[in-house]
């Protein structure tokens, strides 16, 4: 990462994005001004007094014209963001220049009458309709700004969305709000020496539903536990989480039950025994923690060497025998020495001096050859000389020496593995002995730990921080204010985190841990018209003008995304094992009916229909349920027919949308039919069907046209086809009349 005043910048800018797409503007009565007819056609406050004021909270402004009926009931389209110079005058930047719609207006509800679904792209709106000041930013004013806001927003679902407003109505107001954008987003500082800060940050590699909110509770917890024993202060935790608020993570934040009443009795006297309690029980855990540890190490460790011997105890038995058998050869080569040196003395001394004789050396060593004949007959000796034949001979006697002790090397080797393992299981056993527990394999040492000796220290630690917040009431707000300071930041499911934020929270953290998937590392996580426009405003990198064909010069797209920054100095050193899915059970549903649009979006009534008749006939049956379907227009009619019945309780959500909540059946409604034409939403990324198979732990059921499952393709449809039906026959229903 070069050029690091460019990448703050375009984080501030990134962030501020972020922020405005995800405030709610009704919230913000307290500091919001009207902004005259007069004002918002020329673009300049003209009200000396309104001006100061606005320029006293900063020059960055937020102005937001708006719809509004009887009872002060408003509705915001759009924000447009301007600096307001000392003359009163709206100056928009090309950076900020294009008009944000937050998030809350893309909902479908009578006062959020905008109807637009996570497929239709709206964030992508403005590059593919880009105003003339991409090019030519001369042409930038705040007329043009608000002349190309309005268009872009009569051009959502054919102004559908207008004639339903209308009818409710709503009429568009001739003034305008404006807001100080430090009412909304408050800068942080920004240290970007933390790109170099490798250790700092630790990521652990985790797919959905693998476990990720369970490792931070057990983190939060283990923290909270060691700073009670330590009697410091409560420790500044943040555990950031998909769309829910940032504050410290406390002890009582879903992390362990709600406190209980205290005793009536003295409270000093009462955080003393329970730290003395809390400390007992922390010392015996991490103590029970440590054997069990070793245990299960060397356990790993001996299982890996001698897997190959069938394990330790048959690896002994196997050396043992060796082992006898090569006492046996070793012995048997001690005889056939002596019988070898009394060969030798048989033969006369003054016969070698005839050595010199041709061939007579041969006649003297043949009793010698005839030895290693009888006892040796694959070696060739003939024609060998009496030292040769000695050498040989010595070489072999020492060969079965060596032989004995190499085996009886690694039969001492394996048997101190096994006294190694014995002692540590021994160990663990006289640490469980106060428990009366009967311990003979590390699964159950381990289940002693967190079943028993688990439980007890979280609750010593509830108790002893119920206390300590009873007697010092002032934290318990601290810990509610947004964190200024954090010890260890906990990112969960980081890939659906905005880098934004998480580079503020970053540069505030003294260690991070990252948990997440790595699928969107290349993939902005803001909408591509803010990552192209950033991009170019600050110099990051060369852009084609198309933004289809963007060429980074040497950077990823997603210069802010979280995990381009915590692996910017390392690779992922944990890798959580995801959940196997593999045993889901599949089952379709053949619906005959077709789609039509809603209000910019679309319905496909016939699968209401089929699941609505499900539920009457299974819903006693099943439990835990959940809806998902493609198009937002679907799921609020699937909540409107199902709100005057008893199913009115049953989630209907976005495939689309991450979401973290497993359910144990799920009814998926895909909407489209053979008569739509593709590309379908769910054909954009594997990730799609993934997250609908992710938060599912028994069984999903799709309701709709066989027709657009094909096994045979590569798509993401196609993948999900081959699941879906091979592991299902597929149902036919009478055709639905729509």
């Amino acid at each position: 990462m070069h050029k690091p005043k460019a990448v703050i910048e375009y984080w501030h800018q990134g962030a501020i994005q972020e922020a405005l797409m995800d405030m709610q503007i009704a919230k913000l009565a307290a500091s919001w001004h009207i902004v005259d007819r007069k004002s918002c056609q020329q673009g300049k406050i003209t009200d000396k007094n309104l001006l100061d004021k606005l320029l006293n909270h900063g020059s960055s402004m937020l102005v937001v014209p708006y719809f509004a009926r009887s009872l002060h009931q408003h509705f915001f389209p759009f924000v447009l963001q301007v600096e307001l110079d000392t003359e009163g005058n709206f100056k928009p930047s090309a950076a900020t220049a294009l008009p944000i719609i937050p998030r809350f207006a893309l909902e479908t509800a009578d006062m959020q009458p905008i109807i637009v679904s996570s497929a239709d792209n709206v964030a992508d709106y403005f590059v593919l309709n880009q105003p003339a000041w991409i090019d030519e930013g001369e042409t930038l004013s705040w007329t043009a700004q608000l002349a190309y806001a309005e268009e872009m927003l009569l051009s959502i679902n054919q102004n559908q969305w207008l004639a339903h407003l209308e009818s409710l109505q709503f009429f568009v107001q001739a003034d305008a709000l404006i807001i100080p954008l430090s009412a909304v987003y408050t800068q942080h500082k920004l240290d970007h020496s933390l790109l170099q800060q490798a250790k700092k940050i630790e990521i652990i590699a985790a797919e959905r539903c693998s476990g990720q909110s369970t490792h931070a509770k057990r983190l939060i917890v283990d923290a909270w536990a060691e700073a009670a024993v330590k009697q410091s202060l409560p420790p500044e935790i943040v555990w950031l989480q998909y769309q829910l608020p940032i504050k410290y993570a406390t002890i009582f934040d879903g992390v362990l039950q709600s406190p209980m009443p205290l005793p009536d009795q003295d409270l000093p006297e009462l955080q003393i025994a329970a730290h003395r309690e809390l400390s007992l029980i922390f010392n015996l855990y991490i103590k029970g923690k440590q054997v069990a540890r070793n245990w299960q190490d060397i356990e790993a460790r001996i299982n890996a060497k001698y897997a190959e011997q069938g394990g330790l105890t048959a690896r002994i038995k196997q050396l043992q025998t060796h082992q006898k058998d090569a006492h046996a050869r070793a012995r048997h080569m001690q005889v056939l020495h002596s019988i070898w040196l009394r060969q030798v003395e048989l033969v006369p001394a003054w016969s070698r001096i005839l050595d010199i004789i041709p061939g007579w050396q041969q006649r003297r060593l043949h009793r010698l050859y005839m030895f290693f004949k009888q006892n040796f007959p694959d070696d060739k000796v003939q024609g060998l000389n009496f030292a040769e034949l000695e050498v040989l001979i010595n070489n072999k006697l020492q060969r079965s020496k060596n032989s004995e002790r190499f085996i009886a090397d690694a039969l001492y080797q394996t048997e101190s593995d096994l006294r190694q393992l014995e002692l540590v299981k021994d160990k663990f056993i006289q640490w469980a002995i106060a428990y009366e527990a009967s311990i003979d394999t590390v699964e159950l040492a381990n289940a002693l730990l967190e079943n028993t000796l688990r439980g007890k220290l979280e609750l010593a630690t509830l108790q002893y921080w119920q206390i300590y917040f009873a007697l010092h009431p002032e934290y318990v707000a601290s810990l509610q204010q947004r964190p200024n300071k954090i010890s260890t930041l906990i990112v969960e499911h980081a890939e659906y985190i905005s880098p934004m934020l998480a580079a503020e929270l970053l540069a505030l953290s003294d260690k991070a841990i990252i948990m997440g998937g790595y699928a969107s590392i290349n993939t902005p996580r803001f909408p591509v018209a803010v990552d192209f426009e950033l991009t170019k405003q600050c110099a990051l990198a060369e852009c084609d003008a198309d933004y289809e064909d963007l060429q980074f010069d040497g950077i990823c797209a997603a210069l802010g995304n979280l995990w381009g920054l915590a692996t910017t100095g390392r690779e992922a050193d944990k890798i959580f094992n995801a959940r196997d899915n593999t045993a889901l059970n599949f089952q379709f549903t053949q619906v005959d009916a077709h789609s039509e649009d809603y209000y910019g979006s679309k319905i496909n009534v016939g699968e209401v229909k089929a699941i609505l008749d499900w539920l009457e006939h299974n819903y006693n049956f099943a439990s835990n349920l959940v809806i998902f379907t493609t198009f937002s227009g679907q799921a609020q009619y699937i909540r409107n027919q199902l709100a005057a019945t008893k199913f009115a309780v049953i989630p209907v959500r976005l495939v689309q949308i991450p979401s973290f909540a497993c359910a144990h059946t799920c009814l998926f409604s895909p909407v489209y039919t053979a008569r739509d034409p593709g590309p379908y939403s769910f054909d954009r990324g594997v990730e799609i069907f993934d997250n609908l198979i992710a938060n599912v732990s028994d069984q999903i059921i799709v309701f709709g046209d066989r027709a657009i499952f094909k096994p045979e393709l590569h798509s993401a449809s196609g993948m999900f086809a081959k699941r879906l039906f091979a592991a299902s026959d597929v149902e036919v229903l009478e055709e639905v009349e729509v």
